[in-house]
């Protein structure tokens, strides 16, 4: 689950869907929650640590 401003999540689940991340196979956003799912079943953690990573490199 990540989390954005209110209202930003159908923008940002669509960019995620764009960008083709393998290991995403899709995303379902609400209003400013965004569900991924990832391809591999136990590989929620890899994929939310990557995801953590790329978010401090942006600070």
């Amino acid at each position: 689950m990540l989390r954005t401003a209110p209202g930003a999540a159908q923008f940002f689940a669509s960019a995620i869907d764009q960008a083709g991340v393998h290991e995403i196979i899709g995303t379902i956003a609400g209003d400013d929650t965004v569900l991924l799912i990832s391809r591999d079943p136990v590989g929620g953690q890899a994929l939310a640590d990557h995801l953590l990573r790329l978010a401090q490199k942006e600070r």
